[in-house]
C-alpha cells in the first residue's frame, strides 16, 4: 500500500510564505534506511510469557495501565515479519485498556523503526486503522506522526527519522471497527517485533527549500500525516 502526504505539507508551507522550518520527520521504508550500526532488539533471548519492563537499558511500559507487556511467540512461518530477522518472539500488548507502548531510551536517538501487527478489533473490516508515534525528549512532546495501518497479514514495518533527537516514543495503535449488533469498538492491542534505533547526524533544514527536498525522500512510504508539533 503506497501513501504519502509529506511533500504536500512542504508545498503548502511554500505557498503560505513560511520562511524557516526547524525540524522535519522522514518516514523510513525498510531496514536499509539505517546505517548498519543500529541497535536491534529481536526479543529472541527472552522467555515466552516473561513480563517486559527493561531490556539493554531501554524501558518498556504500557500507557494508562499498571500491567506490563509480555513476550509471546508465533513462528515466522505462521505470521511473517515484513523484513525480519525471522524469529518467533515478539512483544505483546494484549490488554484492551490503556493507550499504547511507551519505550524510553537511555540516550537520545533520532531514528527508530519496528514491525507491528495491530489488534483485530471486532473482526469486522475497520472503519479506521492507524498507528501513531509520539516523540518525547526529557518528558516533553516534540512531535507526533500517524501511519495508516498496512493490515494484519504480517508484522509490517513502520519507522521514522527526525531532525530533533528524542529519548522516548509512545506507539499507539487504534483500530476502530463496527460491532454487528451496533456501535463500534476501539482496539489498542499491539504486537511488536524487531525494534531498531540509532542516533545519526541529520542536517537540520534551514529553509522551506530544504524542507521540500527532505519531503521528496518519502515518496512511496507508509507515512500518512504529521499530526502536531
Amino acid at each position: 500500500m503506497k501513501r504519502l502526504l509529506f511533500p504536500l505539507i512542504g508545498v503548502a508551507l511554500a505557498f503560505s510564505g513560511v520562511e524557516s522550518v526547524k525540524a522535519a520527520l522522514i518516514p523510513l521504508s525498510s531496514p536499509a534506511d539505517f546505517s548498519g550500526g543500529e541497535t536491534l532488539f529481536t526479543f529472541e533471548d527472552l522467555n515466552v510469557f516473561d513480563e517486559l519492563s527493561s531490556l539493554g537499558g531501554v524501558n518498556f511500559a504500557l500507557e494508562g495501565t499498571t500491567s506490563l507487556a509480555q513476550i509471546a511467540f508465533i513462528p515466522d512461518s505462521t505470521l511473517p515479519r515484513e523484513f525480519g530477522p525471522p524469529e518467533g518472539n515478539f512483544v505483546n500488548k494484549f490488554q484492551f485498556e490503556g493507550e499504547g507502548l511507551r519505550i524510553t531510551f537511555p540516550n537520545q536517538i533520532n531514528r527508530i523503526a519496528t514491525e507491528i501487527q495491530p489488534g483485530p478489533g471486532s473482526g469486522e473490516p475497520p472503519i479506521e486503522a492507524n498507528i501513531t508515534f509520539d516523540l518525547f525528549r526529557s518528558g516533553s512532546l516534540l512531535d507526533s506522526i500517524t501511519f495508516l495501518s498496512q493490515g494484519r497479514e504480517q508484522f509490517f514495518f513502520y519507522g521514522l527519522e527526525s531532525t530533533n533527537a528524542f529519548d522516548e516514543v509512545l506507539i499507539t495503535p487504534e483500530v476502530i471497527t463496527p460491532i454487528p449488533s451496533g456501535g463500534i469498538v476501539t482496539d489498542r492491542r499491539l504486537s511488536l517485533d524487531n525494534l531498531r534505533f540509532e542516533q545519526v547526524s541529520v542536517p537540520e533544514p534551514s529553509s522551506t527549500l530544504d524542507f521540500l527536498a527532505i519531503g521528496t525522500l518519502g515518496v512511496g512510504s507508509a507515512f500518512l500525516y504529521r499530526r502536531k508539533k
